[in-house]
Parts: C-alpha cells; sequence; structure tokens
C-alpha cells in the first residue's frame, strides 16, 4: 500500500509506503507534458534498488538526479538501477546517468544497473556507456 502523499515542487509526486514483502519503498513520479518518468525506491540492508519507468530525457532527468543524490547522501554502500521498465533515453538521460556514476563513486556508493530493453541496451553499446557503467548478469 502506498501513502498518497503528494508535493507538487517542479510538478513532482512523491509518496512513501511499504511493498508486500514490507520493504520501505518511496515512489516519486514526474508528470510534465509528453514526459514522465517513475521512480521506485526500495532499501534493505545499505541497498537501494530505485527502478525507472517510462522517459529518462531532458524533462526528467534532473528529478533522477535528485533522487541518486537524496540517496547517497542518505548512506546507501550500493545502489541498483532497474532499467527493465524504462522505455527511453535521450542524451540528456545518458549524461544524467554517468553523472550519477560519479556522484555514486565520490559518496563511496557502488553503483550497478540491471540490463533494460533493447533499444536501451543498443544507446549504451553506439555510445560507450556500456563499458563506463557496470551491469549486473
Amino acid at each position: 500500500m502506498l501513502f498518497d502523499e503528494r508535493v507538487r515542487p517542479a510538478d513532482l509526486t512523491s509518496g512513501y509506503g511499504t511493498t508486500a514483502s514490507g520493504v520501505p519503498q518511496r515512489v516519486e513520479q514526474c508528470m510534465q507534458p509528453h514526459a514522465e518518468l517513475v521512480l521506485h525506491e526500495s532499501v534493505q540492508d545499505g541497498c537501494c534498488t530505485l527502478a525507472l519507468a517510462g522517459e529518462l530525457d531532458l524533462a526528467t532527468a534532473v528529478r533522477f538526479e535528485e533522487a541518486i543524490g537524496r540517496i547517497c547522501a542518505d548512506g546507501a554502500s550500493e545502489l541498483v538501477l532497474d532499467l527493465s521498465e524504462l522505455s527511453f533515453i535521450d542524451s540528456c538521460g545518458l549524461s544524467a546517468l554517468l553523472r550519477a556514476r560519479a556522484d555514486c563513486e565520490q559518496r563511496r556508493c557502488r553503483l550497478l544497473l540491471t540490463n533494460g530493453r533493447p533499444q536501451i541496451k543498443r544507446l549504451f553499446a553506439l555510445t560507450g556507456a556500456a563499458s563506463r557503467l557496470r551491469f549486473l548478469a
């Protein structure tokens, strides 16, 4: 069940709750015309998983980077970005991912990514980003 706590700076809705197994989670949704990014966050034993759904692009990259900064500042030792539901990423989104990697390294937080959809994996391969990011097997 997700608590419906709504905050609207920069068209953001936010909520807190738990998963069916009782793991705390935070859900943020950036809602702007033609752009939507939903972030599902869960934390267990110092490891945070941030699941991205929708589009990571110019309109949503700032919200993503703010979430990464908050997670690292909260002291996560490991951050897993679940890209399985990410449907689109542009150059701004890719830059945000690479900045997230640098931010995590600076704060001694291990950053790992899950493989995304074929078009997302192709972007990483074409740009060379795949060699700069660590992916779970």
